[in-house]
């Protein structure tokens, strides 16, 4: 019997080509219906938590599609974040206490979300699998943890610390979730069959080796953010391949432009029709996935 594991990773408005490919998969369906444990982080955690309250696919879709401008709109006075986080909190803030407002003990299935514990330097796993702690949270602050990207937002007080961005610390949440099934539902690797549904790669850099022979802090500063993100999520999935997983998939064929930012609401159609060109592949590909037994 194959244990079903769903991974959903960050990427703020990237997260689009996720909620896009679910739901033009199955429209109708729910997580519940197909996966025991879903792991999640950033826009991937607040998916994660979405679809379990029992929303359906094209439900969460729509509902991020039209939130999304306003949650990464910029202030006139601060729209570099010179002042301040870029965007304010108390947007996001709202729109998740409107749909997250039930316990996370609640929801279904098993949701393992990580976040960063800023004050005390640790990483927090928030999970709804043991009778304590977490499940008597309510959901939005799970969500609000665990999106609260530095510079985009401010960190989320929450159980008397500050919480930052979970992709900070794996932004593929892949070993956090593995781990924690192992740990606290005693379920091992060889069991689990993992998909993952990437939000987008960078395009190539066409930056030759003589020119970065030259480059100081001030060239290096940009490239180096990105390039430790995909650094953590290649890290992520090498190690994942080699715990003995019964089978992992990664589904993630979408390059994206250049100069994108994950704050910038207006690629989202464009993000969509991204997604679109890929859903016949995505649909077979998750299709298959679903129907292993």
């Amino acid at each position: 019997m194959r244990f079903k594991v769903l991974i959903l990773p960050g990427g703020g408005v990237f997260c689009t080509i996720t909620s896009q490919l679910l739901a033009e998969y199955g429209r109708e369906r729910c997580v519940q219906e197909m996966a025991q444990v879903v792991g999640g982080n950033s826009g991937g955690g607040i998916l994660s938590l979405l679809y379990g309250r029992g929303m359906e696919f094209g439900t969460v879709r729509d509902l991020m599609r039209d939130a999304l401008p306003s949650i990464f709109a910029k202030s006139w006075y601060n729209p570099w974040g010179i002042f301040g986080p870029i965007h304010d909190a108390a947007i996001i803030e709202k729109f998740l206490q409107k749909h997250l407002a039930l316990p996370f003990g609640d929801l279904t299935p098993k949701i393992i979300v990580p976040a960063i514990d800023f004050q005390h330097r640790k990483v927090k796993v928030f999970d709804n699998i043991t009778k304590q702690d977490d499940i008597k949270l309510p959901s939005w602050h799970v969500a609000r943890a665990t999106s609260a990207a530095p510079t985009y937002f401010k960190p989320f007080d929450c159980q008397k610390t500050a919480y930052i961005d979970g992709g900070l610390f794996e932004n593929v949440p892949l070993l956090t979730t593995i781990m924690a099934i192992k740990s606290k539902m005693g379920v091992l690797p060889d069991k689990l069959d993992v998909f993952v549904i990437g939000t987008g790669v960078g395009a190539p850099s066409d930056i030759i080796p003589p020119q970065v022979a030259s480059w100081g802090l001030r060239s290096w500063a940009s490239p180096m953010i990105d390039s430790l993100t995909t650094s953590n999520e290649m890290a992520s999935i090498f190690w994942a391949k080699q715990l003995g997983l019964r089978q992992l998939t990664v589904f993630n064929p979408i390059v994206l432009e250049r100069g994108w930012k994950m704050n910038d609401p207006s690629l989202v159609n464009k993000l969509i029709d991204l997604a679109s060109s890929h859903q016949a592949e995505f649909n077979r590909v998750f299709g298959e996935w679903e129907a292993r037994t």
